[in-house]
């Protein structure tokens, strides 16, 4: 059997990954399987459990995947640099942005009642919270912008702002685009940009 290389080895993990995503978007986390994510992933099942020890490791990984940025945020110019970076996935997913939230919210939803991802997802919400906080506060010290509230406050609206958005959208079947519109009008408001 020849050896895989790491470069291998990281592609088809990624494929895995995006896979089970797609696969959480359209079908839920409970109503994924295995099943489903391996066709998604033109893989066997013996590569998936390669990767992940079961399918709650699985989904755990998707969620710390698809929520962490591949690199380090930079510090926006203005206000209207941070808004924009806030509307962009943190990774290529390969997915439209209407899946992409219906599965970031699918997650979010399961994290209600499972508690291994529970346990998963409040972490990756800090990190984020924490990340974006920071840029804030760069960009505030920078003279880019200027808020109401605190730094804190400004991040934990945003992020329900945004949220609340998503949700709102999937449940009503409005654009994507659309809610991203609106969110970003919501957003607007917090601050005052120089």
């Amino acid at each position: 059997m020849p050896k895989r290389d790491s470069t291998h080895m990281a592609a088809q993990r990624e494929r895995i990954l995006r896979a089970a995503l797609s696969c959480i978007a359209a079908h839920g986390v409970e109503g994924t399987s295995i099943e489903h994510i391996r066709k998604a992933a033109g893989v066997s099942a013996g590569t998936i459990y390669r990767y992940f020890a079961n399918k709650e490791d699985l989904v755990v990984a998707v969620l710390e995947h698809f929520s962490t940025h591949e690199a380090a945020v930079p510090v926006p110019k203005d206000w209207a640099d941070y808004r924009a970076g806030l509307m962009k996935e943190k990774r290529p997913t390969g997915l439209s942005s209407a899946a992409l939230d219906s599965a970031m919210l699918q997650l979010m939803a399961a994290a209600l009642s499972a508690d291994y991802l529970r346990a998963a997802i409040r972490p990756v919400i800090e990190r984020n919270l924490a990340e974006q906080r920071q840029v804030l506060e760069a960009l505030v010290k920078s003279g880019g912008a200027e808020i109401a509230g605190t730094p804190e406050e400004t991040v934990r609206a945003v992020s329900a702002v945004g949220i609340g958005m998503s949700w709102l959208a999937v449940l009503s079947g409005q654009s994507t685009e659309a809610a991203t519109e609106e969110a970003a009008a919501i957003i607007d408001r917090l601050v005052k940009p120089r």
